[in-house]
């Protein structure tokens, strides 16, 4: 399992992409398909997702502060899957601490 971290403001929009290319050409396969999922307590929204090249990406945001994970699976074309998580600490300017 891969986790990635990363921080941004709540309630704004970052892009966010996973390459699933090395693997797939390791394994002479083509990535299929892409789910984004929210996996965490706090909930986190997912807008303009797209999958080109083996590489997916979405647009991501969050209402709330807090740490939030989502969960990035690729189907491949022999029906494998593989998962890579992203923990994003959504910080929210107006609470100290966060």
């Amino acid at each position: 399992m891969k986790t990635r971290e990363f921080s941004q403001l709540r309630q704004s929009t970052q892009n966010y992409e996973v390459d699933f290319g090395s693997v797939a050409a390791e394994r002479d396969v083509t990535v299929s398909s892409v789910t984004w999922s929210s996996q965490g307590t706090r909930l986190v929204s997912f807008a303009n997702e797209a999958l080109a090249s083996s590489i997916a990406s979405a647009d991501v945001s969050s209402e709330w502060g807090g740490h939030g994970m989502i969960r990035v699976e690729a189907t491949y074309s022999d029906a494998a899957t593989e998962r890579v998580y992203i923990q994003i600490r959504f910080k929210d300017p107006e609470h100290r601490g966060q």
